[in-house]
Order: C-alpha cells, then sequence, then structure tokens
C-alpha cells in the first residue's frame, strides 16, 4: 500500500494522546503531515513530529490506516491514504512554530470539542493493549457539518482554502 501521509498516536505514561493545535485552522489534530518523494512512512512520522512538536519519538507499531478525499489536491486522481503509528516521545521540548501554536496531552475519553472528527474517531477506535489495526476513512461531509459549529474555524477554514 503506498501511502500519501502519517498521522502520529504519542502516548505518554499515563495513555493518554498527544493533540497539536494547528496554527492555520485552530483545531486540534493528531500530529502528522505529508510524506515526501522516496520518504518511507516511519521516516515521515519521525520528521513531521520533529517538525510540529521538536519532539524525538520512537516509533512502536502500525496501528492502522485510512483515507479521505485529497482536498489539497496533492495527487492527481484518487484518495489521499494515511498511515497510523503509534510513537512514544523519547526527548525534546515544544516551542510554537509556524504550524504549531500549542500541544497537549489529553485522555481518551475527554477530547477537545474543537477537533478534526475523523481523528477522534481514529482515537476513539484506538486501543494500545490489543495493537488491533484500525481502518478509519474521513467523512468530508461529516467534517464541514462539525466546522459550521465553530464559525471562528469556519471562517478561518474558508480563507485558507481560497488561498490555497
Amino acid at each position: 500500500m503506498n501511502f500519501d501521509g502519517v498521522l502520529g498516536i504519542v502516548l505518554n505514561e499515563k495513555k493518554e494522546i498527544l493533540l497539536v493545535k494547528r496554527r492555520d485552522v485552530p483545531l486540534w489534530t493528531l500530529p502528522g503531515g505529508n510524506i515526501k518523494e522516496k520518504e518511507y512512512p516511519i521516516q515521515a512520522i519521525k520528521r513531521e513530529l520533529t517538525e510540529e512538536t521538536n519532539f524525538k519519538i520512537n516509533v512502536s507499531y502500525l496501528a492502522g490506516f485510512g483515507k479521505r478525499k485529497d482536498i489539497e489536491h496533492k495527487k492527481r486522481k484518487g484518495d489521499y491514504l494515511c498511515a497510523f503509528f503509534t510513537c512514544q516521545k523519547i526527548s525534546g521540548n515544544f516551542f510554537p512554530n509556524e504550524e504549531i501554536t500549542a500541544i497537549k496531552f489529553f485522555k481518551k475519553n475527554m477530547l477537545p470539542r474543537a477537533m478534526l472528527q475523523w481523528h477522534k474517531k481514529i482515537i476513539k477506535n484506538f486501543n494500545s493493549s490489543q495493537k488491533k489495526k484500525i481502518n478509519i476513512n474521513m467523512n468530508f461531509r461529516e467534517e464541514l457539518i462539525s466546522l459550521i459549529f465553530h464559525p471562528l474555524i469556519l471562517l478561518r477554514f474558508l480563507i485558507w482554502r481560497l488561498l490555497n
């Protein structure tokens, strides 16, 4: 399977999950991003976590995968395929940067409201003790409906879409 992107499920010692708050659209998300040409998914998740959080990580295992509509037009046709990796922080301290304004570890049952629904589903279906692969696909319509209830987020999302 050729993946286009990666997401990291970074757990702390309390089994809380790391989320990052994006600068472009102020939503909490799992850290991650696009896989560069000739880059392996594990290399990509390590690079993305370092870029977004300044953390060095260990990648434990492939937790699952999913697909979503290619809204950024990264591909010529087809869906955007994403791998989900379970990771642990080794070292590093976060500093706000051009992509991320904040980070926080959340309990699985206490996730923030301003969050991508797709990422919520990934977290809700993730079970660190089972190591069973999850397959969660994004529902673009569901994401848009959830954004409507956050007017500031919706406005920033629309501006971002117009500029890109």
